[in-house]
């Protein structure tokens, strides 16, 4: 745009020099007409600028509804993060877990390394075995959030045919001291014996 504008100051100038300088009239004439020719240009350039001006408006007022958007998506992430917890919180869920030989069970518990804490497992490695010990973020997470949560999974699978025994986890930091304060959970391995049906 700044080359059409510069083009058309120059032809400005050569329309009043060429008639001084013994310039024809036909000359002079098309002069005149790249003249009208580059300030109709110019108006149409000034135009579409305008327009995509307004374009550009439109597609940063779109930017703030999605971002909008995103941020209740997140918070209402968080808050199902929460109910999550509260769930897992509750006694009912530390029911006993009736397996068998060889089966493998998973029990998922609320984490947020971020703040240092996390589970420390311990339990009878004669009658279970910790098969492996995975952490899944949460939604919120996934998407960036500063300071965002999500779930520690333990996967274990059962070394004996009978028996009763204890998984117990404790919510704290693996560098401080045992506290009253830390979040323990207990759950309960009732170990069944395979049953075979003949028929």
């Amino acid at each position: 745009m700044k080359k059409v504008i510069a083009t058309g100051m120059v032809l400005i100038l050569m329309l009043f020099l060429l008639p001084s300088c013994g310039v024809s009239q036909a000359d002079y004439d098309s002069v005149s007409s790249d003249l009208v020719a580059v300030q109709s240009q110019t108006q149409s350039l000034q135009g579409d600028l305008t327009v995509l001006e307004e374009d550009l408006t439109a597609l940063r007022g779109d930017l703030t509804e999605e971002e909008e958007r995103l941020a209740e998506a997140l918070a209402y992430a968080e808050f199902l993060e929460l109910v999550y917890a509260g769930f897992l919180d509750i006694p009912m869920y530390q029911a006993w877990l009736r397996v068998e030989v060889d089966q493998e069970f998973v029990i998922p518990l609320v984490s947020n390394p971020t703040t240092g804490y996390g589970w420390q497992v311990s339990y009878d490695e004669t009658m279970l075995e910790l098969v492996e010990q995975t952490y899944e973020p949460g939604l919120a997470a996934k998407q960036d959030v500063v300071g965002a949560g999500g779930t520690e999974l333990f996967r274990f699978r059962v070394l004996v045919e009978t028996g009763q025994t204890e998984i117990t986890l404790v919510y704290k930091r693996a560098w401080e001291a045992p506290s009253p304060q830390d979040v323990t959970k207990v759950f309960t391995v009732n170990i069944v014996p395979t049953v075979i049906i003949v028929e």
